[in-house]
This record gives structure tokens, C-alpha cells and sequence, in this order.
């Protein structure tokens, strides 16, 4: 148990500590003496980026959010901007970047995201993300995004919201959604007891309407492909914010307005 956080929205137990990202902050804590509570409450991360209550411009939910660790052995983190539209102004603002350890050596490896809850890694090491779009404004529909997010990659935000314009150097995204559907959390399924998964399948909380969805993505002449996304888990009546999968294959999934934790296995 630990206390004291504005906002948590991330998770990851790693190197025998659990990270928690806040506003502004990454936390390490760990357990020395096994009563289940932190004792040892570290802010190995500082002054990062997030949105600002009743400042005009800012996208107050916007802040640090998931995190993942690399084969690398590197904790990747993703960092939504803290606008609707832009521009960036800070560091780390709208980025995915990661960082050793103990939170030293904080490196940039993907711009031009405006929202991304959640990333993960395939089964090949390659990591995917689903950008939350920008607010609708009359005659424009900007759409939510699905990205293969390559290192050093700009994925356009602020400039391009959806397909880049022929021309435009920004990474394309594999699909978009319109309307938009506020993408969660998300998770390959790597194998397990669900035999209708497999290794090329996300699974992604689909926040606007209350749904979860597999997401097929196919490597083919050596480039990713969307293949499709259908819904699978239907029926909460409120929004899904974070779906996982345990070591053996069943599937868990947080139920924000609800207050519930599902978990979907064999019959």
C-alpha cells in the first residue's frame, strides 16, 4: 500500500519495485520487509508535463500515463501534451521516452502524440500505441490513431491530426477511427487459454463506447498492417479504461465507471 498521489494513471512492477506515474511525477516503490506496504517512497522523475486546471488552452487530463518495460531492460513511458492542439512548449511533452532504472538517462524515442494512454510491445519487440484525437471543431473530424511507433519517429501532433497530407514526412498511422473512441489501455495477447488470440492481436479499451476490441495487426513484406478490429467484450452500460493479460492467458479488464475488475477465461 502507498498514499499520496494526484491522479495515478500508470503501472509497472519492475527490478523488484513498483513505478506508478502521476501528475508530473514517476514514483519507485518498494517493499523491503514483505508487510505489503511501500517503505521505501521514492520521486525518481520530476517536472514532467501535464495539463493545468482552469488555465485556458490546457487539456487538464492530459499527463504522464502508461509505462512498459523493454527487452532492452529500459522503462518506456508515454507522455501526453498538455493541450488540445498544440504547440509544444516543454520537454517530454508529447513524447514516448525512456529511462533507466533509477530515472536517470531520460531518452526521447518517439514525438507528435497527443494523448496515448497506454503502449505495448508484439511478440517481434516492436511497440504500438492508440492516440487519443484532438476536440472536434466545425468542418473538422480528427480522427483517434493507431500507430506502429517507430525510434525517432514524429507522429504529427500538433501539425497533422490523422493522415498526413501527401508530402508530409510524419509516420502515417496504421488505421484511424471515426468516430472517435477514446483509446484505453491496451495489450498483445501473447498465447495462452483463449485460443481465438493470437500473437498478432491487441486488445484495447475502447472508452466512448464502453467496449473491448481486438485489434489484428499483420506483418506483411516486412510493414505493418491493420487487418481489423472488432469488438469482443460488449455490454459494461460504462466506460473500460485498461485491459491486461495474466501469465496464463485469461484477460482483465478495469471497469472505470462501474468500479469493477472483470476477467474473461475458458469456460
Amino acid at each position: 500500500m502507498a498514499v499520496g498521489f494526484r491522479r495515478a494513471t500508470g503501472l509497472l512492477y519492475a527490478y523488484d519495485s513498483l513505478y506508478v506515474s502521476s501528475r508530473g511525477v514517476i514514483t519507485r516503490l518498494h517493499d523491503t520487509d514483505g508487510d505489503l506496504v511501500a517503505d521505501e517512497t521514492e520521486e525518481i522523475v520530476t517536472g514532467l508535463p501535464f495539463g493545468i486546471f482552469g488555465v485556458k488552452g490546457q487539456a487538464t487530463e492530459h499527463q504522464t500515463q502508461g509505462m512498459r518495460l523493454g527487452a532492452d531492460g529500459r522503462i518506456y513511458v508515454v507522455q501526453g501534451a498538455t493541450t488540445d492542439r498544440g504547440p509544444v512548449t516543454q520537454q517530454y511533452e508529447g513524447t514516448i521516452f525512456s529511462m533507466a532504472e533509477d530515472g536517470s538517462d531520460i531518452q526521447v524515442y518517439a514525438t507528435g502524440f497527443r494523448n496515448p494512454f497506454d503502449i505495448d510491445f508484439n511478440s517481434q519487440g516492436d511497440m504500438f500505441t492508440a492516440d487519443n484525437s484532438a476536440n472536434v471543431k466545425v468542418n473538422e473530424n480528427p480522427p483517434d490513431e493507431l500507430h506502429y511507433v517507430r525510434p525517432d519517429g514524429d507522429h504529427g501532433f500538433p501539425d497533422v491530426l490523422g493522415d498526413p497530407p501527401a508530402g508530409n514526412t510524419t509516420e502515417k498511422p496504421l488505421t484511424t477511427w471515426f468516430p472517435p473512441l477514446a483509446p484505453g489501455g491496451l495489450e498483445f495477447y501473447d498465447g495462452g487459454t483463449l485460443t481465438a488470440l493470437t500473437e498478432n492481436d491487441m486488445l484495447l479499451a475502447k472508452w466512448n463506447f464502453l467496449e473491448i476490441a481486438r485489434v489484428r495487426i499483420n506483418r506483411v513484406d516486412g510493414e505493418y498492417v491493420f487487418v481489423e478490429d472488432e469488438n469482443i467484450v460488449v455490454g459494461f452500460g460504462t466506460p473500460v479504461t485498461d485491459v491486461t493479460v495474466s501469465p496464463n492467458g485469461d484477460i482483465y479488464i478495469a471497469d472505470w465507471g462501474g468500479g469493477r475488475i472483470f476477467r474473461i477465461s475458458p469456460e
